[in-house]
């Protein structure tokens, strides 16, 4: 009885962590996603601004560029790198014309393997990049 109980106890366990493990994989971009730093250059050469922000959310990128009239969101599939939508949006604090490249700064992320990017936020005069480190990385 007793054995019974502790298979139920660790079954119910883990299906109260499945939604959470969704979550977190609807958070990151899908193993066979074109890097970010080839969206966000196609997406700088085909549209006039700064970009702003860039979330990787509900399955696709959302990138904020903003230029003199407002800012727009744009979306974009990770894995072939098309636009799937784009809608007008609130301001953004965007970087001024002398600040390092979101591109370059991407790139330069990408390139030393550290971790996977869900998140870039250009705040306070400063890009924020977040990042999810994979266990393989974890010291």
């Amino acid at each position: 009885m007793k054995n019974r109980f502790v298979v139920m106890v660790l079954s119910v366990f883990c299906l109260a962590l499945v939604p959470f493990a969704v979550a977190l994989a609807d958070g990151l971009p899908p193993a066979n996603a074109k890097p970010l730093s080839a969206i966000l250059t196609t997406v700088q050469q085909q549209n006039t601004g700064r970009i702003a922000e860039v979330d990787f959310d509900h399955g696709r990128w959302e990138v904020t560029m903003c230029h003199a009239r407002g800012c727009q969101k744009y979306y974009f599939n990770p894995v072939t790198g098309a636009k799937e939508g784009q809608r007008g949006t609130d301001y953004e604090q965007s970087p001024s014309t002398d600040s390092k490249s979101i591109v370059t700064i991407v790139k330069r992320v990408e390139a030393a393997k550290i971790g996977i990017v869900t998140d870039i936020d250009f705040d306070h005069g400063h890009w924020k990049v977040e990042l999810v480190i994979p266990q393989s990385n974890a010291r």
